[in-house]
């Protein structure tokens, strides 16, 4: 017989799991950020617009503290532990105050308030005693355990599946009658089913929701892949989990100038073209990208990632200032020059007015560009800025091979970088500063510190200086003569 409920049931409740230890992500997943926002804040102030009463589910409560609404929600944990998404409904159906709660997981960065709403309206008037709502997959034609409602009187069916040892969600619904519905989603990039159980399932998302991120940042395999998977045991708590992880390359590159042995590199083997051309610039070989004739790249073995690069510049295009060609073994770039602060570099005042609204709202998009850093959480980034945009972006594992790439592809396009800025990840340290003012960009931004002698080199040459741009928030040392906030 099918129980009895009023003409109208109540899904006034909206739970949100975010309880799940992360092991295959390596951090906690409810305090995920997408653009330096958190997505259960995001999530939140989407369904209290639809829903009076909001549940989360935590096993590690406190964490969730600096979540910015939190307090408007009720924080409760599993009463099963180890028992998987299942327990936590079970916690968020024993809270809730509705007949049928709406459930989703803290992971879920795609929702669609209308459809919600629709599910909401349908869910209020089942009369024929419906477990809940459970949308179908249009790829799989699987069930979808989330965005879904379940009726609070499950519960007691919960807690049999748990105490029995069945702690498949998906099983569970098999066994009890919920209401199928197909989703009519248009395109994969809708997809509310989406979650992001790993740093691939980041990347994935920043793909379909940034397409700029996917032209700036690409995993190319030329020589040798910037990255590969190994074997890894990782640990969180007591729980263990043994997966495969992408771990970002670390190639040895042998540099040659014009025959005669220059340097040891370490850097990860993309955009070798433009690592190159930048360091060579950077450290005063050459003025310009057409000094050198040729490059050729030479791979030592197939089992490692040693590459010699022979470098062939005309004799007349070859500067070699004191000390400039001295060997040396580095996983960085260099500046060889040892009076910096002496030279007179004549940076002109340049015309630009910068938005400080538009500064952090690239800032948050660039933490969120790297393709290497979001598979791996191995590398560095810098991007040039101009008019607001990022028009380049590069990555590597040293910030200063980094840095080159960027100075490199810009000198090899022919780009103007006196109106432009440039962004990095790291701290502004004094060399890269030193990098930065061999060109003539006049603005560098970071999202972390400069050191004292980084403002003292901007202040000495006429460079804006800005860091810690995080949130709405950031610290102006310098500006140049011509800048306008």
């Amino acid at each position: 017989m099918p129980r009895q409920i009023s003409i109208m049931n109540s899904t006034n409740t909206a739970i949100i799991l975010a309880g799940g230890r992360s092991l295959r992500m390596g951090f906690d997943k409810q305090l995920l950020q997408l653009n330096d926002e958190y997505l259960l804040a995001k999530n939140l102030d989407l369904l209290l617009e639809i829903f009076s009463e909001i549940i989360v589910v935590a096993n590690e409560p406190g964490s969730l503290l600096e979540i910015p609404r939190i307090q408007e929600t009720t924080i409760v944990s599993d009463q099963y532990k180890e028992a998987g998404p299942l327990a936590g409904i079970h916690a968020g159906l024993l809270a809730s105050s509705s007949d049928y709660s709406f459930v989703l997981a803290c992971d879920m960065p795609v929702l669609d308030p209308i459809y919600i709403r629709k599910m909401k309206l349908r869910m209020a008037e089942v009369k024929d005693g419906a477990d809940g709502l459970i949308n179908v997959n249009r790829i799989t034609g699987e069930p979808e355990p989330f965005c879904a409602f379940y009726g609070k009187h499950l519960v007691p069916d919960m807690e049999g599946f748990i105490e029995s040892h069945r702690r498949s969600l998906r099983h569970f619904i098999d066994h009890h009658r919920f209401l199928r519905v197909d989703y009519p989603a248009k395109s994969d990039s809708s997809d509310i089913f989406f979650n992001i159980n790993d740093k691939k399932d980041l990347r994935q998302y920043h793909e379909g929701a940034e397409p700029m991120t996917l032209q700036l940042s690409q995993l190319e395999d030329h020589l040798a892949s910037p990255m590969v998977s190994m074997p890894i045991i990782r640990f969180k708590g007591k729980a263990k989990a043994e997966l495969e992880d992408e771990v970002i390359t670390e190639a040895e590159l042998t540099l040659r100038v014009n025959g005669d042995f220059l340097q040891t590199m370490y850097a990860t083997p993309s955009h070798l073209k433009e690592l190159i051309t930048g360091n060579l610039f950077s450290q005063g070989l050459i003025n310009k990208a057409s000094a050198i004739k040729e490059i050729n790249f030479e791979r030592l073995k197939e089992d490692s990632v040693h590459l010699v690069i022979e470098v062939e510049i005309e004799d007349d295009n070859l500067s070699k200032p004191e000390d400039s060609l001295s060997p040396l073994h580095t996983s960085s770039g260099i500046i060889r020059s040892k009076s910096f602060e002496k030279t007179s570099l004549n940076r002109s005042n340049q015309a630009m007015d910068l938005d400080i609204t538009a500064i952090t709202k690239l800032s948050a998009a660039f933490q969120d560009t790297s393709a290497l850093f979001a598979r791996t959480g191995g590398s560095h980034a810098c991007a040039l800025i101009k008019d607001n945009q990022i028009i380049s972006f590069m990555e590597d594992i040293g910030r200063h091979n980094a840095l080159d790439k960027l100075i490199g592809h810009a000198l090899i396009n022919g780009t103007d970088l006196a109106p432009c800025l440039i962004l990095l990840s790291g701290r502004m340290a004094s060399e890269m500063t030193m990098k930065v003012l061999k060109t003539p960009v006049t603005g560098l931004l970071s999202r972390a510190a400069p050191t004292d002698r980084s403002i003292h080199l901007a202040r000495l040459h006429n460079l804006t200086l800005m860091g810690f741009i995080r949130g709405d928030r950031l610290n102006i040392y310098h500006l140049n003569g011509g800048h306008r906030i």
